[in-house]
């Protein structure tokens, strides 16, 4: 009876270590396009508006914004932590090509990215 709960609790533990290895194979997001807005306003709503999701995997990542109004351009970093260590789930850049249009860099870790790029879409309509 030892010997197979031994058995058991192996296979258990290296299920587990599977699943841990997936977790490091997080893919990469890349995204750029055009949107119509105000950089600063469109950032600091990404931020507002994961900040308030439902979800923990976005409302518990730690937001950063930076603008430059010289440069005509706002960046909005990511970053959180996981078992691995901190790592950054995404940079978005919004920088001012004409008065009414912004060009859009998005990279990241997918999940969040994609996240992002929703926030994004959904503050531009309001």
């Amino acid at each position: 009876m030892k010997i197979l709960n031994v058995i058991l609790a192996v296979i258990v533990i290296l299920s587990g270590c599977t699943s841990l290895g997936d977790m490091k194979k997080r893919t990469n997001y890349a995204y750029s396009g055009e949107i119509q807005g105000d950089h600063f306003v469109l950032a600091r709503c990404v931020i507002d508006t994961m900040e308030a999701d439902k979800k923990w995997q976005i409302n518990s990542l730690k937001y950063k914004i930076s603008a430059d109004p010289n440069k005509k351009k706002s960046q909005v970093t990511a970053s959180g932590v996981n078992i691995f260590g901190p790592f950054n789930a995404f940079t978005l850049e919004l920088n001012k090509v004409t008065p009414l249009i912004l060009r859009i860099k998005l990279t990241g870790v997918k999940f969040e990215s994609e996240e992002a790029l929703k926030s994004l879409k959904k503050c531009a309509e309001k």
